[in-house]
């Protein structure tokens, strides 16, 4: 258990230590961080609907496929 804490700490401290290198000085960094997670979040949600997408794909081409 401690390990998996350890891990979810040192996974934290690396994001926030990555994302406030791209906040200007002069501005909120309550704001930039939010905007910054939500570009992090529609990245991701398409890329795993881009993956879906093409699993559903290819599994259409194998099914037609004789073996």
């Amino acid at each position: 258990m401690m390990l998996l804490l350890s891990g979810c700490r040192t996974f934290i401290i690396s994001h926030f230590c990555c994302k406030t290198q791209f906040i200007p000085a002069d501005h909120s960094p309550v704001g930039w961080t939010f905007l910054l997670v939500a570009i992090h979040v529609l990245i991701g949600t398409l890329w795993s609907l881009m993956l879906i997408i093409a699993t559903r794909y290819a599994a259409g081409i194998c099914k037609g496929l004789q073996w």
